[in-house]
C-alpha cells in the first residue's frame, strides 16, 4: 500500500493511503476518544466524540469517517473540540449511571466500601461487571469531567439472562449501536437492532423477546464490542480486569481462529476473537468466544489412573507410565495400534507416528475426521499434488460462484461461513449441494437436495454438462491438465436421464447449476462427506476436483476446491504421517521408509498400515492386541466403539475426561488442554501457526509430546530427547519438505502456509498459481463412473436418519428448545403419525426423543432431524451431559444413520 504522512497534535506520522484519521493516530499511539467506531466495524459516525480540526477543512469532522491524506495536519484537542465532547458526553451521562464515573474518589472506592460523596449511589462503577474495562470510563476520565449538567434518571428496565451464554442490561447501554452493526456486518444475522424512537431508543431483538428467540448465533460479537456493561459473558461476569493476555489458537474447528486468552491467577476468564489474526480478523463463533470453559471443567482428568480389580484407582506418572511400557514391550508390530488426537499439536502428532512406526513397529495409526475423513481428501494429492485446501478463506468473499457440497459450515466452520454469507451479499451465485436444510441452503441461489449419497452422481451431471456445453476453459486443460479425453469417455456413459432419476434433482435445475459455475469465475468450492457412505467421499472429491480443471478456477484468489476438515489441526494430523499410508509429508512408505528410518536411527515397516474402522474390526476380530488412543476430547460424541475396546488385551487412553473409551481403559493418562502447552496447528487452509501456553496444566496433567518422549524412553528407544517442541518442529522442517522453513519463531501473528520450503520462504497462500505447476507436474483428470447410491438403510432400520443443528426463532420453530424430526407425509402416514406427535428415532448407536414435523418436501424415507442450536453449544461448550430428552451422542459424530421410529400407538 501507498505510505502517506500526517501530521497529529504537532507529531508526524506515517499512514497507508486507505487509512481514517482515527486508525492512523492509532497505530501512532495517539489516543483520540470515541465510543462507536470500533476496528472491526465500518465507520458509522454517529457518536461525534472522536471529532477533530483539521487544516483547511471546515468544522469539526469525526476522525472514524475522515479518510488520512498526505500532508493533513490535525488537531485532535482543543477548545471547540472539548467542548463538543463535553456535551455529547453530558447527554450519554443523563442516561447511564455516572455516581462514580464523575467523581473524584473513584481510585479509591473498593465495591464493599460505602459512598461518601452520595449516600443513595447504589449503581456505581465498582458494581458494574465491566468496571476497569470500560470504554466509557477511559473517555470521561480522558475528558477529566467532574460532573455532568443534566440530571440521571435510572431507567429500571429488567435484566435479561435467558441467554445461556450472555447476560443483557440495558441499564447500561449507551446506544452506541455497535452491537447492532456487528450483528448485521460481522454475522448477517440480524438477530439485535434498535427499538423504540428519539430519547427512548434502547437496543433490542429484531422479532422481540430474547436472543435466542431472535436467531442468535452466540458468536459473542456483541459482547466483544459493547463498551459498557450492557452486553456481558455470563460466566467470569465478575472476574474484573485479567491480569495477563496471552495470544493462541482456538482448538475447536479447522478455521483456525487466533484468540486472545485473559488470564486471572491461573485461570482462563475471557475470551476475546484477536483482531490482528490472519483468519478470524477478530471474529468468532460461540466455540470461540465461550468454548474454552471445559479447560476448568471438574469434569477433567488430573491423575492418572490405573485398572486393578476391575476398576481404575488413581496412581503416580511413574506407576502408569512404568506399566504401560512393560505391557507396550510386548506388543511389537501389527498387533499395535494408535489413534491420533485432531486437537494434538503438530508436533505431538510427528513424535506419536514416530513412536507407532519406529519404536513399536507398526503402521496402524490413524486420526478421525467428523466432516472430511482422510480417504476423502486424498484424491486431491492424486489429482492436483496436495491433499489440502487450495485457497484461503478470507479470500472467498471476492468469489462470484460458491458450491457448497455437503457442509453445515454455518454450525461446523461459522467463521469461514461469514466470507460465504458477505460474498453472497455482495451479489455472488450460492449453489448449495446437500441432503440436509442448512442455513446456506436457505440462503442459495441454488439448493439441489440430492437423496443421500448420490453427491458424487449429481457432481458428474455437472461436469457432463460443463463438457457438452463446452464451458472448458481450453489454454488452461491444454497448459495444465492431463487425462482430459478419458473423463470425455467416463462421461459419455451415462445420461442426464440416468442421473436425474437417481439422485431425484430435476435435470433442468442441474444444468441451471453447471452453467453459473462454469461461466462465473472465479468459483470456488468447499466441501464435506461425513455424512456420505464411506465410499463416497472420495468419488465426491475426485468429481469436485475434476470441476475445478476444466473450468480453469484452479490457481487463483477465491477459487479452488477446499475439504473443510473438522477440528484445529486436522490438517496437521494428516501432515504429520497420523495416516496408515504415507509418512510425515505424505511421502509413501516404499519410498520414504528408508530415508525417515536412518534419520530415527531404526528400520521401519514398509507394508501399509490399518486405518481406524479397520483397527476397531481388528480389535473385535481379536488381531488387534494393543491400542493407545491420544485424544483430547471436548465433545461427548468422540469416543470410538466401546464393545471393540473392551475386546482389546491392553487399552491406554490419553484424554481431558473420563469418557466411553477411557472407561474401557487399563491405563488413562490426564492430557493437557490447548490452553497449557506449546506447539503448532495447521489449519485447514494449510496455515502453521502458533499454539502458545496460557496457563500451567491443571493438577497432575501433562502436555502429549512429554508423555510420548518419556513412553519411548523408557521402552528404550532413543530420539526422543527434546529440549521443547520447537525442537520437535526442526526434526520435522529436517524430513518434510512442505515444512522445510517452518520454524516456531519464524510464524509471529500471520503463520505460514505450507509448502514453505526453505527458511526465505514467504509460505504459499494459494496452490498452483501461475508460476507454479498443479503438484509436481500436471493435474490429473479422473474418469467418473455411473454409481447407484449404496443402501443404508435395511429391514430392521428401514429410515435414513440425517441431522443438522438449527437457530430457534420466534414464529417459525414453534416448538422451542426441542429436537424436530421432519419426515416425509408418506412415511408418516405409514406409521399413524401426525404432526407434532411425539416420537421416538432409534439407531444401532442409540435413540433421540423428537417432535414430528410432516412435510410433502422431505424426502421419501428420510427423517430429517434438527438438533436446537442452543442446547448443543451448551452440551458441547461446558461438556455436560445430555438430559433425558434428547441426546447429542446419537449419531456418534456422522450426519446420517439408519435408524427405525417408535410412537405411542403407532407401532414401529
Amino acid at each position: 500500500m501507498d505510505e502517506i504522512t500526517i501530521t497529529v497534535d504537532g507529531q508526524q506520522i506515517k499512514a497507508e493511503k486507505d487509512q481514517t484519521v482515527i486508525e492512523a493516530a492509532r497505530e501512532a499511539g495517539i489516543y483520540i476518544p470515541y465510543l462507536c467506531w470500533h476496528p472491526t466495524l465500518k465507520a458509522f459516525g454517529a457518536c461525534r466524540m472522536c471529532v477533530v480540526q483539521i487544516e483547511n477543512m471546515r468544522g469539526t469532522p469525526a476522525s472514524c469517517t475522515t479518510a488520512a491524506t498526505d500532508g493533513m495536519v490535525v488537531t485532535t484537542k482543543g477548545p471547540e473540540v472539548d467542548q463538543i465532547r463535553h456535551d455529547i458526553m453530558d447527554m450519554i451521562l443523563s442516561e447511564h449511571p455516572h455516581g462514580c464515573l464523575t467523581c473524584p474518589r473513584i481510585d479509591h472506592c473498593g465495591p464493599q466500601d460505602i459512598c461518601l460523596r452520595h449516600a443513595n449511589v447504589v449503581d456505581r462503577c465498582v458494581l458494574c461487571p465491566q468496571n476497569e474495562r470500560c470504554e466509557l470510563q477511559d473517555v470521561v476520565f480522558h475528558l477529566q469531567m467532574n460532573d455532568s449538567d443534566l440530571a440521571y434518571e435510572y431507567r429500571n428496565l429488567p435484566l435479561d439472562t435467558s441467554n445461556p451464554f450472555i447476560d443483557h442490561d440495558m441499564n447500561l447501554c449507551i446506544v452506541c449501536g455497535r452491537c447492532v452493526r456487528a450483528c448485521n456486518e460481522i454475522e448477517g444475522v440480524d438477530a439485535i437492532t434498535f427499538i423504540e424512537r428519539g430519547d427512548k431508543t434502547l437496543i433490542g431483538t429484531s422479532l422481540g423477546g430474547s436472543l435466542s428467540d431472535s436467531g442468535c448465533t452466540f458468536c459473542g460479537a456483541c459482547v466483544d464490542v459493547c463498551p459498557v456493561g450492557a452486553i456481558t459473558e455470563k460466566d467470569h461476569k465478575w472476574s474484573g480486569a485479567p491480569e495477563r493476555s496471552i495470544t493462541t489458537i482456538c482448538s475447536h474447528c479447522s478455521v483456525g481462529c487466533q484468540l486472545e486468552l485473559l488470564v486471572k491467577g491461573e485461570k482462563v476468564v475471557r475470551s476475546i476473537a484477536d483482531l490482528s489474526g490472519p483468519v478470524n480478523r477478530g471474529n468468532s463463533c460461540a466455540k470461540g468466544k465461550f468454548g474454552y470453559l471445559f479447560i476448568h471443567s471438574d469434569q477433567r482428568l488430573t491423575t492418572p489412573l490405573i485398572r486393578k480389580e476391575g476398576a481404575l484407582v488413581e496412581a503416580s506418572w511413574e506407576e502408569a507410565l512404568s506399566l504401560i511400557a512393560e505391557r507396550l514391550a510386548q506388543y511389537k508390530g501389527p498387533g499395535f495400534g494408535a489413534i491420533a488426537s485432531t486437537r494434538a499439536t503438530n508436533e505431538e502428532c510427528y513424535l506419536l507416528q514416530k513412536f507407532v512406526r519406529g519404536v513399536m513397529a507398526s503402521n496402524n495409526i490413524d486420526h478421525r475426521d467428523s466432516t472430511c475423513p482422510s480417504e476423502s481428501v486424498a484424491p486431491l494429492g492424486e489429482m492436483l499434488g496436495a491433499a489440502a485446501m487450495t485457497n484461503g478463506f478470507r479470500e472467498m468473499v471476492d468469489a462470484k460462484c460458491l458450491l457448497v457440497v455437503g457442509s453445515d459450515m454455518t454450525s461446523d466452520h461459522p467463521v469461514a461461513a461469514i466470507q460465504v454469507k458477505e460474498a453472497v451479499r455482495q451479489g455472488a451465485t450460492l449453489i448449495v449441494v446437500d441432503p440436509v436444510e442448512t442455513e446456506l441452503a436457505l440462503l442459495a441461489t441454488q439448493w439441489l437436495r440430492p437423496r443421500p449419497n448420490t453427491e458424487a452422481l449429481l457432481l458428474a451431471g455437472m461436469a457432463k454438462i460443463i463438457v457438452d456445453e463446452d464451458l472448458l476453459d481450453q489454454e488452461f486443460l491444454s497448459q495444465k491438465c492431463e487425462g482430459l479425453d478419458q473423463l470425455k469417455e467416463s462421461l459419455e456413459r451415462f445420461s442426464l436421464d440416468q442421473v436425474e432419476e437417481a439422485m431425484g434433482v430435476d435435470k433442468g435445475r442441474l444444468v441451471e447449476a453447471a452453467r453459473a459455475y462454469g461461466t462465473q469465475s472465479p468459483a470456488a468450492i468447499f466441501y464435506a462427506t461425513g455424512s456420505s457412505a464411506q465410499n463416497a467421499g472420495p468419488e465426491i472429491a475426485k468429481a469436485l476436483a475434476d470441476l475445478a480443471m476444466l473450468t480453469g478456477n484452479l490457481g487463483v484468489p477465491a477459487s479452488g476446491v477446499n475439504p473443510l476438515r473438522a477440528d484445529a489441526n486436522s490438517q496437521g494430523a494428516a501432515d504429520m504421517g497420523c495416516i496408515p499410508n504415507t509418512l510425515p509429508g505424505y511421502a509413501s512408505l516404499a519410498q520414504g521408509a528408508e530415508a525417515f528410518g536412518k534419520a530415527w536411527g531404526v528400520s521401519l515397516p514398509s507394508e501399509s498400515g490399518a486405518g481406524y474402522d479397520e483397527m476397531m474390526q481388528r480389535a473385535r476380530d481379536g488381531s488387534l492386541k494393543a491400542l493407545l488412543i491420544v485424544a483430547d476430547t471436548q465433545r461427548v460424541d468422540e469416543s470410538p466403539d466401546p464393545e471393540a475396546l473392551k475386546n482389546l488385551e491392553f487399552l491406554v487412553v490419553q484424554d481431558l475426561f473420563l469418557t466411553e473409551a477411557a472407561k474401557c481403559a487399563d491405563v488413562v493418562l490426564p492430557a493437557a488442554t490447548f490452553a497449557e502447552k506449546d506447539g503448532t496447528f495447521t489449519n485447514a487452509e494449510r496455515r502453521v501457526q502458533k499454539v502458545n501456553r496460557v496457563i500451567e496444566p491443571l493438577g497432575g496433567a501433562r502436555p502429549g509430546w512429554q508423555i510420548i518422549c518419556d513412553l519411548a524412553r523408557r521402552i528404550g528407544a532413543s530420539g526422543f530427547d527434546y529440549e521443547g517442541p520447537h525442537k520437535v518442529m526442526e526434526e520435522i522442517a529436517s524430513l518434510v519438505p512442505i515444512y522445510g522453513g517452518i520454524r516456531h519463531d519464524r510464524l509471529g501473528v500471520k503463520g505460514l502456509q505450507w509448502p514453505c520450503p526453505s527458511l526465505d520462504h514467504p509460505g504459499t497462500p494459494i496452490l498452483h498459481a501461475e508460476s507454479q505447476n498443479i503438484g509436481s507436474g500436471k493435474g490429473l483428470l479422473k474418469p467418473l463412473d455411473f454409481q447407484p447410491a449404496p443402501a443404508q438403510a435395511d429391514a430392521e432400520y428401514p429410515l435414513l436418519v440425517m441431522a443438522s443443528t438449527f437457530r430457534e426463532v420466534k414464529g417459525v420453530l414453534e416448538l422451542e428448545g426441542q429436537v424436530i424430526a421432519t419426515l416425509n407425509r408418506n412415511d408418516a402416514a405409514a406409521l399413524d403419525l401426525a404432526d407434532s406427535d411425539e416420537i421416538e428415532v432409534v439407531s444401532k448407536r442409540g435413540s433421540v426423543t423428537a417432535r414430528a414435523r410432516v412435510s410433502p418436501d422431505s424426502p421419501v424415507g428420510i427423517i430429517m432431524l434438527a438438533y436446537p442450536q442452543t442446547r448443543v453449544l451448551v452440551s458441547t461448550l461446558y461438556h455436560a451431559p445430555a438430559d433425558s430428552t434428547w441426546d447429542p451422542t446419537f449419531l456418534k459424530g456422522a450426519r446420517a444413520r439408519a435408524a427405525k421410529l417408535v410412537a405411542a400407538g403407532a407401532g414401529t
